[in-house]
């Protein structure tokens, strides 16, 4: 395509931000009169302020939504903490805090939605050829045909591919032949496929990249099963991590947290009536407390006691370790209820304040079960690199599961969220969780 308007994109997006920060701050104060408009403009401008710091409002391809929206986090917990300084340390303006938690956790959700449809949208009009980038692949023959076929198999990356230099023909011994060849195509980026590397011809691209102000990338022939390795630069040297676990980095650890935090922290203050009935229900309905404590294992093999409101008879386990079945005479009437729409999970909000879970990640089990599952699939310890979750994919997609054979079934759909972690999958885990508990679908 001719014309590209991907640059105004970035602007776009942070006049959406800042109109969406706003709409968030009206939602849960309801009134702008007062002091509203002060707070509503110090919030805006310091949006604008930090967010080119973070840079979240670039548009690389592949558009990866996980980096942004991780980016996205950052900005939002340091203006989080701005703003409750300006608020609770100044005493400037007076704003009752589960509002402004409300406002955030409004903003995430409409930011979330914001983002999801801009990348759809942005892959449509890829997919249609617009808004096109002209790439130009070179160098070894096999790696080039194999970046060639994997672009091909994705137009949303929005790549307008041209005639490939295969490496017999990129006259080696002359760089000024080939800069010509190079600046004939008119390309704005250039991928350089290699299997054994050429020191001077790479130093000839880096500069030539420069100088023309063309994108130059390198491809190597080495293939990877999963997204777990990352580049680490040492000086010069350039090398690949393959993680035996892929675990989350210091910012996106911090990002998670802050999330964390911030939607139990507000779910818990919006919900307390229902936590106060559920509890007395629970109470009255039969003999023993309201909630019940549980040792399960956590981050790193750490023990830790989960909460939830009882849903059996008291001594329920006296024979020993037992998985819930269908028709199971342990449960009460009244934590069948609960049980069916998840309520009796509420409590473990708790735990992700004391960090012991996350809102999302792999279900926390038993060591007793444990031990079990690990002779089975050894693998399952990759999964305490995590924080556990109240609710997870393997959850969502599986289901409760009766026995220990099922528990590995439901193992892999936890595997697949631990090679695909980011802040998109886990909102949209949360509101397919919504649509479980509406439905009555847990057991």
């Amino acid at each position: 395509m001719k014309h590209r308007y991907s640059h105004l994109l970035p602007g776009l997006t942070l006049i959406s931000d800042i109109i969406l920060l706003n709409v968030a701050y009206c939602l849960a104060h309801g009134t702008l009169s007062g002091e509203h408009p002060r707070m509503m403009l110090i919030k805006t401008l310091c949006w604008v302020l930090l967010s080119p710091l973070f840079k979240i409002y670039t548009t690389p391809r592949p558009l990866l939504l996980k980096e942004n929206m991780f980016r996205f986090s950052e900005v939002l917990c340091c203006h989080l903490i701005i703003i409750f300084s300006l608020i609770y340390v100044t005493k400037y303006f007076d704003v009752l805090s589960y509002r402004l938690f409300a406002t955030y956790l409004v903003f995430i959700v409409l930011v979330s939605l914001q983002r999801h449809y801009l990348s759809i949208f942005l892959d449509y009009i890829r997919k249609k050829g617009f808004n096109g980038r002209r790439i130009l692949i070179i160098g070894d023959e096999e790696v080039a045909k194999r970046l060639k076929m994997h672009f091909d198999d994705r137009p949303a990356y929005g790549y307008d591919i041209l005639p490939t230099i295969f490496e017999q023909n990129m006259a080696y011994g002359s760089h000024e032949v080939l800069a010509k060849k190079l600046l004939d195509q008119n390309a704005h980026e250039i991928f350089f496929c290699y299997k054994k590397i050429d020191a001077t011809l790479v130093s000839f691209l880096i500069s030539f990249g420069a100088q023309h102000k063309i994108n130059i990338k390198l491809m190597s022939d080495v293939v990877l099963t999963d997204r777990s390795a990352k580049i680490i630069n040492y000086d010069t040297l350039p090398l690949l991590h393959l993680r035996n676990c892929s675990g989350l980095g210091k910012t996106e650890i911090l990002a998670k947290r802050g999330f964390d935090i911030l939607f139990s922290s507000s779910l818990i203050i919006i919900a307390s009536p229902l936590f106060a009935m559920l509890y007395l229900i629970t109470k009255l309905t039969s003999k023993g407390p309201a909630y019940y404590t549980q040792e399960r294992i956590g981050l790193n093999g750490r023990p830790f006691r989960i909460i939830k409101f009882r849903s059996m008879y008291i001594n329920a386990e006296e024979m020993g370790p037992q998985l819930s079945k269908h028709g199971d005479p342990r449960i009460t009437k009244w934590g069948l209820l609960i049980r069916k729409t998840r309520l009796d999970e509420l409590p473990q909000f708790f735990n992700v304040l004391k960090g012991e879970m996350s809102v999302v990640g792999p279900r926390p089990e038993r060591i007793h079960f444990i031990e079990k599952i690990a002779q089975i699939a050894p693998h399952y310890k990759l999964l305490q690199c995590l924080k556990p979750g109240i609710t997870s994919i393997g959850q969502i997609r599986y289901g409760y599961a009766e026995n220990v054979e099922q528990m590995c079934e439901r193992l892999e759909y936890d595997l697949m969220y631990l090679q695909d972690i980011s802040f998109r999958s886990d909102v949209g885990l949360i509101l397919n969780t919504v649509r479980v508990m509406i439905q009555g679908k847990g057991k």
